[in-house]
């Protein structure tokens, strides 16, 4: 039987230890950085130019009047600090490590929702050794689904038949590694509920899609940590959600793509922003989290319109992956004039769907889904951010998303999260200042990954290479 003291507890005790041994390889230097500003990414405000010494890995002072005498000196004027930013939703199908990406994007910290967990405990290892410069892990794992064929040949899948087959295989996935348990969309509701009680009384954390067979609401009070994809929470927000939920059910069954259309329409017409933001208040009483993915969306409408295989940054992916994605099957080919008119519905009901998050100030997570053809790793952060701006957050809103709130959603604030004396040094030196352009965030100028700085020269060999 397994037993965890609290969600996440043996992430946070493997990175614990993780950073107790990457330090003395990834630490050995003293830093002071002087004379920065620093972003309060809680309060949204920006403090009095400082210098920030840092030594053993951790944030040793704020505005110290004098540093170790060993200290590299690093010059901060007029460039601003932030914590390390985190990607909420990825997945490790590469053949080969694109950590670098990441890293070089001054994002620190993944939690992959999804992959092949001998291949992320290889590149762990390699960050651990020092063979590869990485960000910090949180993993999943398999997934776990219901019976049928598997549509993701990369992903690795874990069947749930019944409530019986839920301890063997919540005990597999946690002895073997996992972090939490992310169920996918074919659990029955039996099968649902019963892992969602097993993982309760074992103080488990299920994060992911809400299964077919259940509405989000019914999810997060059965204690669903986060609610992955911003495309499943549109039925939660129609005043007919049950019938609807029904009638797609049986439309799907039968693979009636025209009646899944019409109900489609039904649940835009039936939209209520006031029951969306009920359901919001629920989600943050309940310390649930949203990780809309909004980047994944944006980038499959990119695709169609032949944008998204222009981007220069493509070019740092490997030459097998290039070609993988430019297969014409990831791609339906250039939107109709009715395909364009539903994506301008679609950004107007984002709008209103953001602007119950934040009325309800629900925890909100900057999430990618890399792994999907042109999602590319790192640079996609910075594009979710800029979405959350358009959709209606502040740029410190959006800013929060990517440090604080994860923080939050792991519980490991008194470590992470902000800019603070005696927290871990995975900081991020960007080159303007993102509360009054979240676009400034990729404008990374150094990163301090577990006390040791990279500069721009050494990132930009990341992104050249992923070693």
């Amino acid at each position: 039987m397994i037993v965890k003291l609290n969600p996440y507890s043996a992430w946070k005790l493997r990175s614990a230890v993780w950073f107790a041994l990457a330090a003395p390889f990834l630490s050995a230097q003293s830093l002071v950085i002087k004379n920065i500003s620093v972003v309060d990414v809680a309060a949204g405000s920006v403090k009095t130019p400082a210098d920030v010494v840092i030594k053993d890995g951790k944030i040793a002072s704020i505005d110290a009047k004098s540093s170790p005498a060993d200290a590299t000196a690093v010059d901060g004027s007029g460039k601003y600090l932030i914590p390390g930013l985190w990607d909420m939703h990825v997945h490790n199908w590469e053949k080969t490590s694109l950590y670098g990406l990441y890293v070089a994007n001054g994002v620190l910290g993944i939690r992959d929702t999804g992959s092949n967990r001998a291949m992320t405990r290889h590149w762990q290892e390699q960050v651990k050794a020092g063979e590869i410069i990485g960000p910090r892990l949180v993993t999943s794992g398999p997934i776990v689904d219901g019976p049928g064929p598997n549509n993701y040949p990369k992903l690795p899948v874990e069947t749930i038949a019944t409530p019986a087959d839920v301890p063997m295989v919540v005990d597999r996935l946690m002895q073997s590694g996992s972090d939490f348990i992310k169920p996918l969309s074919r659990l029955d509701r039996d099968s649902y509920f019963a892992l969602l009680k097993y993982a309760k009384e074992r103080h488990i954390v299920v994060a992911g899609h809400v299964p077919s067979a259940i509405s989000v609401w019914e999810a997060v009070r059965a204690g669903q940590h986060s609610v992955e994809h911003m495309q499943m929470l549109p039925l939660a927000c129609s005043t007919e959600e049950p019938e609807i939920r029904q009638e797609m059910a049986e439309a799907a069954t039968k693979k009636d793509r025209e009646a899944t259309r019409r109900l489609r329409q039904r649940v835009a017409e039936t939209y209520s922003q006031e029951h969306c933001t009920a359901l919001f208040q629920e989600m943050k009483k309940l310390n649930a989290w949203i990780d809309p993915t909004f980047v994944s969306g944006w980038l499959r409408w990119r695709i169609a319109t032949g944008e998204a295989q222009k981007d220069p940054n493509v070019r740092f992916v490997p030459e097998y992956l290039r070609t993988e994605w430019a297969d014409p099957s990831n791609s339906e080919g250039p939107p109709t004039p009715a395909q364009q008119e539903q994506e301008r519905k679609d950004e107007e009901a984002r709008k209103k769907m953001v602007l119950a998050m934040k009325t309800a100030e629900v925890g909100i997570l900057t999430g990618s889904d890399t792994g999907d053809p042109y999602v590319l790793p790192g640079f996609v952060v910075h594009q979710e951010m800029a979405l959350l701006v358009e959709y209606g957050l502040s740029p410190a809103e959006a800013l929060r998303a990517s440090t604080l709130e994860p923080a939050r959603y792991f519980g490991t604030t008194a470590s992470e999260g902000t800019v603070e004396r005696g927290k871990n040094a995975n900081l991020v030196i960007v080159a303007a200042n993102p509360l009054a352009d979240i676009s400034n965030t990729r404008r990374v100028d150094a990163v301090v990954l577990r006390g040791k700085l990279l500069k721009r020269d050494q990132l930009d060999a990341l992104l050249k290479d992923p070693k």
